[in-house]
């Protein structure tokens, strides 16, 4: 089955409150890490993001990173992840 970029919006709509992500104590359902990654794809709209754009990013591990993830995604951009 090929990956869509919209998957996280639909299990966010069939198990909104199902875990997602649990990570160090910290426990994210599928509709928080939905908001989140709308959120973080508004915000790089507003820097000027756009679809095709490198999105460079140097960060641990973390729930935000994984919104991250799906937030450049849904601009139709490309991760780098730094290191």
């Amino acid at each position: 089955m090929p990956f869509s970029l919209d998957w996280l919006r639909s299990r966010a709509a069939v198990t909104p409150d199902k875990l997602a992500v649990l990570f160090e104590g910290q426990a994210v359902t599928y509709r928080m890490l939905d908001q989140l990654a709308d959120r973080l794809a508004a915000g790089l709209i507003a820097d000027g993001v756009a679809t095709g754009d490198r999105v460079a990013v140097r960060a641990s591990t973390s729930v935000a990173y994984v919104a991250l993830i799906h937030a450049v995604a849904r601009l139709g951009g490309v991760l780098v992840p730094l290191n």
